[in-house]
């Protein structure tokens, strides 16, 4: 790696260590969490409305506990991403 002496540059890089720890931190909470559904029985069953959640989006996001439909109103109502 090399050090530039700008502090723009620099805070730059750490941003992008500290977001890819946390990226990393919050696909380990899915994982958990997908673990423990199947250990439950309930893994693939949305939280929100109890339908199947549909196989494509696991495959997509393996550590999904709300079908896209339930997930969209939720983020539509904070403003958030979809996951």
């Amino acid at each position: 790696m090399e050090v530039i002496g700008k502090k723009e540059e620099y805070s730059a890089f750490r941003g992008d260590t500290h977001h890819e720890r946390l990226k990393k931190k919050v696909s380990m909470i899915y994982i958990k969490n997908a673990l423990t559904a199947i250990h439950e029985g309930v893994y693939g069953v949305c939280i929100a409305c109890g339908e199947k959640i549909p196989i494509n989006r696991l495959k997509i996001v393996p550590g999904a506990v709300r079908c896209t439909s339930c997930e969209e109103k939720i983020q539509n109502q904070c403003g958030g991403i979809l996951i």
